[in-house]
């Protein structure tokens, strides 16, 4: 099994979470920073939260349609370099990750045991991902620009030579009357 560096980061991420939540649990510090971010996370901050994480699910799901109803060239060159799982893994982790934090923000409230760190934690691979799906939209928007410029560049010389061809047509249409 390949890893990325995104599955990289955030094993990592939530292995050092985990153990930092394990030794910690019971001191003060930890005690007093889950209290600031139960806090800091009040009822006008995770109403923006699920707006915010509705309009990226939807953005997500369009994405998802839009590619997968179409034939592209950026769809032709992710199956010829056998790259289609890595990309429906990035929109599925994406959307896994968005999905599971407005449901975080929906369904618990701030006296459930460490709502403040599985808050900062979903909305932290959330962001992590939404940042990851967006590099990946721009290598798309860049390959799509690359490719449209070729094939620009392949129409007009097609029709260049059309235009050769049909006045040397002309000439001996001319030439016969």
């Amino acid at each position: 099994m390949k890893f990325d560096s995104l599955k990289i980061a955030t094993l990592l991420t939530v292995v050092f979470l985990a153990i930092t939540f394990c030794l910690f649990r019971n001191i003060e510090f930890f005690v007093l920073c889950e209290k600031g971010l139960s806090n800091y996370f009040d009822s006008e901050r995770i109403s923006f939260l699920i707006s915010f994480f509705s309009v990226v699910i939807a953005m997500y799901i369009t994405m998802t349609s839009i590619l997968a109803i179409s034939t592209t060239k950026i769809m032709e060159a992710l199956l010829e370099k056998c790259l289609e799982k890595k990309f429906l893994s990035v929109i599925k982790w994406s959307l896994t990750s968005s999905i599971f934090s407005a449901l975080v923000c929906v369904f618990l409230n701030k006296y459930f045991i460490s709502y403040g760190f599985l808050l900062l934690l979903s909305i932290s691979f959330a962001v992590a991902h939404l940042i990851y799906f967006i590099r990946l939209l721009f290598t798309i928007f860049e390959y799509n620009i690359n490719n449209m410029d070729k094939e620009l560049d392949e129409y007009n010389k097609l029709r260049q030579e059309l235009k050769i061809t049909l006045k040397y047509i002309r000439e001996e249409i001319n030439k016969k009357n």
